[in-house]
């Protein structure tokens, strides 16, 4: 191909070619720093989240009786899950950070109800359940985002439509919820409360598999099967 001739309106001097490449970079730098920029802004929104939730579980604390071990136990859980079922990271951070408040709604409950040593009543079981609703409009406005609130709002849905607050059946329960089902349901087994005594990791883990497909999704458990020994050592080690 023979070159255009140095006088064509298409050719360009050495100059603007300099030109050119000089804009270019520093069109890069300020891509660049844009770039940065927009890390160290979100970075400070996770400071800022992280700083939230940790104030939340510390009034929960108060208000319950259940450990700081339980929450963290639980988003161990569902951090060994979501990584097991290949979500993107930033998912999963998601899920580990926020399960933590999945039972925020409590410090809406009545204390003597959630202390209670002995049978509810119906009318005092009907207050419990509120704590889903209740936790979901207290996160509504901190802006924590979807998974967050999904964990809060629907972690009492059972798969097969049995649950609580609005009866989701299946796929209809936010992934992120029916994650942190198992999670809540193992731990809570495991622990001593008021009301029940504890389970050994082998009773604990029959009774969540026998609800397969009722209260859990059947998928869950199987991979739940394939890790429950992790499960096991979660909870050894971070025992009350």
């Amino acid at each position: 191909m023979t070159p255009l001739p140095p006088n064509t309106p298409f050719s360009l001097s050495k100059n603007a070619w300099q030109i050119i490449s000089l804009g270019l970079l520093v069109l890069l730098v300020f891509i660049l720093s844009m770039m940065l920029m927009m890390w160290r802004h979100m970075n400070k929104n996770r400071a800022i989240n992280r700083s939230i939730v940790e104030a939340m579980e510390t009034i929960n604390h108060v208000h319950d009786d259940e450990t700081g071990c339980h929450i963290r136990r639980v988003a161990a859980y569902c951090g060994l899950l979501a990584r097991n079922l290949k979500l993107p990271p930033k998912t999963v951070r998601a899920i580990e950070t926020y399960a933590s408040l999945h039972d925020i709604g409590k410090i809406a409950v009545p204390e003597h109800i959630l202390r209670k040593k002995g049978r509810l009543t119906e009318d005092e079981f009907k207050q419990i359940q509120k704590h889903t609703v209740k936790g979901w409009r207290i996160v509504q406005g901190l802006a924590l985002g979807s998974v967050a609130e999904n964990l809060i709002h629907y972690h009492h849905e059972k798969w097969d439509g049995s649950g609580y607050p609005q009866g989701l059946a299946g796929e209809n329960i936010p992934l992120e919820a029916r994650i942190l089902a198992i999670a809540d349901v193992y731990d809570a087994l495991r622990q001593k409360r008021v009301y029940k005594p504890s389970f050994s990791h082998e009773g604990a883990c029959e009774i969540i598999i026998s609800n397969a497909g009722t209260h859990f999704d059947p998928q869950l458990i199987k991979l739940f099967c394939q890790l429950h020994l992790q499960f096991q050592a979660v909870y050894d080690s971070q025992m009350d």
